[in-house]
């Protein structure tokens, strides 16, 4: 090889060294860029914790409250959440429309919980709304925000869906920090019901249960009667109601009659007096005569004043003798009876009958 062929080759392989080192800077360039990439993609937004949204109501149109819960995970300065709500899809990035007949136009922040301080900024839409403070840092945890006067979907038995975002700004504007999504639907109310009839319960006889689950006798013999002995006797009636007004209860009937002839009655409350002609009773316990007994039960009635007095009888038909206010349990009343009859009283059989009439407004 000649000297002039050897310096060719030495320059030849001086081109290829150069080439070599363009390779080198072209990777280098390459790879420079790459990292560039991920350095982008470290700034991305942060998802959102355990998430939530609950309604009042989930029937189409409603007007109800919807309360978010969500779990912030960076401790970076926050200034505004965009709630916004699609019809399309929970993903950033995707189309998102209003959802059918949806309305946040009267919505109102009803309460506020770990990040606070924000109202609704004057951007917010029907669909999205943007909650703004003065930024500061966040402290990660859970916050809960709660609207009142949201307008549902109108559209029964379909899905919307909800995207939350944060924002250093105070106008939901700029990088999100934190993002994430969620789903509700909008269903046919079910709708339960219930009838509890209105009642009236009412049962008599010469002993009853408090309940009225058992009555005996219908019929009491005060037998000879005498100027010279009162007559004494008792029976009993129970009663209840659901009303709200509660009930009352009347005694209805006629004093003892023989043909034409009658023993009279107390038309006040009086004494017994042996040797006087009287028919009456009372609702309570006596001693003179030694007769009756006080109401019992769980209920809420009492008797009537013209009838709670101890040895003062009366019976005038239609009055009242026992009444509640209110809806209520049983009670159980003794109609305690007592009988004098004059000297010269006229001899016969004597009758009565005597009627408790229960009555109730529904």
């Amino acid at each position: 090889m000649t000297p002039k062929e050897l310096g060719a080759h030495i320059d030849t392989r001086k081109t290829r060294r150069l080439v070599h080192s363009l390779h080198a800077i072209l990777l280098l360039l390459v790879f420079a860029a790459t990292v560039a990439v991920i350095s982008i993609s470290s700034v991305l937004a942060v998802p959102i914790g355990a998430r939530s949204l609950s309604l009042s109501s989930a029937a189409a149109s409603a007007v109800a409250s919807h309360s978010f819960s969500m779990a912030l995970n960076s401790a970076l300065s926050i200034g505004s959440i965009s709630i916004e709500y699609c019809a399309e899809s929970p993903l950033f990035g995707a189309t998102c429309s209003a959802p059918t007949g949806f309305s946040l136009s009267s919505a109102n922040i009803s309460s506020q919980s770990g990040e606070t301080g924000f109202s609704i900024h004057p951007s917010s839409t029907i669909s999205k709304i943007i909650l703004s403070r003065a930024p500061s840092v966040a402290i990660p945890g859970v916050s809960t925000y709660v609207f009142s006067n949201v307008t549902n979907p109108s559209q029964s038995n379909s899905s919307a869906f909800v995207r939350v975002a944060t924002y250093a700004s105070n106008n939901g504007s700029g990088t999100r920090i934190d993002e994430g999504g969620l789903a509700f639907a909008i269903t046919n109310p079910l709708n339960i019901t219930a009838d509890i009839p209105p009642y009236l319960t009412l049962c008599t006889g010469i002993t009853v249960s408090v309940d009225c689950s058992a009555a005996d006798g219908s019929s009491i013999n005060f037998g000879e009667l005498s100027e010279n002995s009162t007559a004494a006797a008792t029976s009993q009636f129970a009663i209840a109601s659901n009303d709200d007004t509660g009930y009352n209860a009347y005694i209805l009937g006629s004093t003892l009659t023989s043909g034409i002839h009658e023993i009279p009655q107390n038309n006040s409350q009086s004494a017994s007096n042996r040797g006087s002609g009287q028919f009456g009773l009372n609702l309570v316990a006596n001693s003179s005569p030694t007769v009756g007994g006080g109401s019992d039960g769980s209920g809420t009635g009492i008797v009537n004043t013209s009838y709670d007095d101890s040895d003062l009888f009366k019976f005038s038909s239609g009055d009242l003798v026992a009444s509640s206010a209110q809806s209520t349990e049983f009670n159980r009343f003794t109609l305690s009876y007592v009988v004098n009859v004059s000297a010269d009283q006229p001899p016969g059989l004597y009758r009565a009958t005597m009627t408790i009439l229960g009555v109730a407004d529904f």
